[in-house]
């Protein structure tokens, strides 16, 4: 998350430096885009080493560069808007429904679903619930989208040493309820 920073990180980024070494910093936390990890790093007073963005990676990147060149034109992305800004940047219309909040199964039923989506992402988004989890179930089904993953972890570390769920557990909801698996997971 960002809040430590690691004892001699400055030292020892300096002297691969020093060295002419490339560092790459790769993450698979598809919640936030480079520029929240550069902050990060400049809190830390490592903002020097990220200057470049050729030598971050993490989900955001990662699903940008794989969309890069594909076939496919329009994608149901459930994530932060620098994943969906990613996206968009390949070249992708990303398809934001109105998300229905405590409609019923019947109602979400009823409604109709973009029939050009051709790939549905799923990234961790705090605000993931049983709507997104139907429309990205038939996205799959009625479409036949492409399903990406930007990573399958079930938990992630947080604050006091607990374990929270991650995008692996939404990645799993709906791998369960449209009977198949990721056709890519794009972790970094």
């Amino acid at each position: 998350s960002g809040g430590e920073t690691v004892a001699q990180a400055k030292a020892t980024l300096d002297a691969l430096k020093a060295q002419n070494k490339k560092v790459y910093f790769m993450s698979n936390n598809s919640s936030r885009g480079p520029d929240v990890f550069r902050q990060v790093f400049e809190s830390h007073g490592l903002g020097e080493h990220v200057k470049d963005e050729r030598f971050m990676w993490n989900s955001v990147t990662a699903a940008q560069r794989w969309f890069k060149g594909r076939k496919t034109k329009k994608a149901y992305v459930v994530g932060c808007a620098a994943l969906k800004d990613a996206i968009r940047g390949a070249g992708v219309t990303v398809v934001e429904p109105w998300k229905q909040m405590g409609a019923t199964p019947e109602k979400l039923a009823e409604e109709a679903i973009d029939p050009a989506i051709d790939a549905v992402v799923l990234a961790f988004d705090k605000d993931y619930g049983y709507f997104e989890i139907c429309y990205a179930t038939r996205c799959l089904l009625e479409n036949n989208a492409e399903l990406v993953a930007t990573n399958r972890d079930f938990q992630f570390p947080a604050q006091k040493n607990r374990k929270l769920p991650g995008n692996g557990a939404f990645v799993a909801a709906v791998c369960a309820a449209s009977r198949r698996e990721p056709d890519v997971v794009v972790d970094s």
